[in-house]
């Protein structure tokens, strides 16, 4: 397999031009994507850059977090990887207030989950069995994704009976 013929597959892995979803902020509605972990790993080294660059009473997570999330933001307002057409421009997100910021980012991880692989549905049959794992021994919760538990949190809600002390 040749290196375009690898690329192309892992492409189609991405989902290409299809993998995006629309967040939403006072009525306007702006197309995402998610960042590959080339985009995302840059993304971070220049966060730190940019932080390292402040006085040093300005240097924390709180300022590390607030700079990260803008350029991902405005990365993933991007046509594609290694396009840089930004519709969420850092001058645009600068005039945002940080709950406006909080809620956009909110979006943007929730339609990252939503494309992940992990969350297609898993079979009823593994559920179970997956189920019965956790049940005999607890700490393997903490192994699974959060995508996972979804899948368990909703097969056991539907297979549980209403209790009828909450009005069910």
């Amino acid at each position: 397999m040749s290196g375009a013929d690898r690329f192309e597959q892992l492409e189609q892995m991405r989902l290409g031009t299809e993998a995006r979803f629309v967040v939403k902020c006072r009525g306007y509605a702006l197309s995402m994507r998610p960042l590959t972990i080339s985009e995302e790993n840059k993304t971070a080294i220049e966060s730190q850059v940019e932080l390292q660059k402040m006085p040093e009473h300005q240097q924390n997570r709180m300022m590390y977090d607030q700079i990260f999330t803008q350029k991902v933001l405005e990365l993933a307002s991007t046509s594609g990887p290694g396009i840089y057409d930004p519709k969420l421009t850092s001058l645009v997100v600068s005039h945002m207030t940080v709950e406006e910021v909080l809620h956009l980012w909110k979006q943007y991880i929730a339609g990252k989950d939503k494309l992940n692989p992990a969350l297609e549905m898993i079979p009823t049959e593994e559920l179970k069995e997956l189920v019965k794992e956790i049940k005999k021994n607890n700490s393997l919760v903490i192994e699974r994704s959060f995508l996972e538990l979804v899948n368990i949190c909703q097969y056991l809600l539907n297979e549980s009976q209403p209790d009828s002390s909450l009005g069910g």
